[in-house]
């Protein structure tokens, strides 16, 4: 009985099982991109007691939450998979964060209420186009939590830019102002560092400099804030807060690796019908969303540091994390 539920969930939505996955990462999958569906469908309700356009965050978390319950109950195993301890880590809610990031959910009036995106298609690759709007159909298939419709169009790729001139780029249009030597307890990045996860390339001497600057934080409030320093000049510069949300730091931290000739990897494996993307730190801003969108979490709804998805998604995903700065190592792909 409950095989034949994942199994028609995976029909509707155009999912299948990859070559060599066990029967609990199927259904996790499977029940990670229903999820997503019915949320959008619960936010085309119209509560007759509302006579606002679209429906509250509480009202689709309340009725995606009760189903969510009885699918995690049907399935046991998936509880280890669907991670949460307090109410704002629930699946519900992360799912529904990732539809709005994606675009597939909107925001309306002051972000109080949530409606779901008018109808409307984005070719992404030659290989096939992004569908917004649309819950399911017989020529769609989900992807992660996105829809997506296969074709053969022509297509032209974003010119993406290399991590060397996107810092050179960044170190141009900065602002900078005298005192790079007025901060106490601050940490230095080391882009010569042996380890490849960013986390652990800070220290409170001074590396060896990597395109004449020094990036460093300084701990605030139980997090940190971001400087660039250009010590021969005496030359500080503020990363707004705004572009460290964006995860600008994090493009700078791997351009300096570049130019230091020590660039963090990112593995890939899989086959004819799955990649997996194993990450050894983080991404920025945007490309977390597009992995968050169109790829399944690994280990589990929370993992950020491994990903699987389908080839042509990950032809896709490719160029984005090259300019990133991060080298990507295939071993038995393709």
């Amino acid at each position: 009985m409950s095989e034949n539920i994942i199994d028609t969930m995976a029909s509707d939505l155009g999912l299948s099982c990859f070559q060599n996955e066990s029967l609990e990462s199927f259904r996790c999958r499977v029940i990670y991109s229903a999820m997503a569906s019915w949320i959008k469908a619960i936010a085309m309700d119209q509560p007759v007691y509302s006579n606002n356009i679209g429906v509250s965050r509480r009202y689709i978390y309340d009725r995606s939450k009760v189903i969510f319950d009885t699918m995690s109950k049907m399935y046991l195993e998936s509880r280890n998979w669907f991670i949460f301890q307090e109410e704002k880590e629930h699946p519900v809610i992360l799912i529904r964060t990732r539809l709005l990031k994606h675009g597939d959910l909107l925001n309306k009036g002051f972000n109080t209420s949530i409606v779901l995106s008018h109808h409307y298609s984005k070719q992404m690759t030659s290989e096939f186009e992004t569908v917004y709007g649309k819950i399911l159909s017989n020529d769609i298939e989900y992807s992660g939590i996105a829809t997506i419709r296969k074709n053969n169009n022509d297509f032209t790729s974003e010119v993406m830019i290399d991590p060397l001139t996107w810092l050179d780029d960044y170190l141009r249009s900065a602002s900078w102002s005298l005192g790079a030597n007025s901060f106490k307890n601050k940490e230095y990045f080391d882009p010569y560092a042996k380890q490849k996860n960013n986390y652990y390339a800070w220290s409170f001497s001074p590396p060896r400099l990597a395109n004449n600057v020094y990036l460093i934080r300084v701990p605030v409030n139980n997090s940190y804030e971001y400087y660039l320093l250009k010590p021969k000049e005496n030359l500080i510069h503020t990363i707004d807060p705004f572009f460290k949300k964006q995860g600008h730091h994090i493009r700078i931290m791997n351009a300096l690796r570049v130019d230091a000739n020590n660039m963090t990897e990112a593995k890939v494996s899989g086959d004819h019908s799955q990649v997996k993307l194993q990450l050894n730190t983080s991404l920025p801003e945007d490309i977390n969303v597009l992995l968050e969108s169109y790829a399944w979490p690994y280990s589990n709804i929370k993992d950020r540091y491994c990903w699987i998805m389908t080839p042509s998604v990950w032809r896709f995903i490719t160029p984005y994390i090259i300019s990133a700065g991060i080298k990507v190592t295939e071993n038995s792909y393709g």
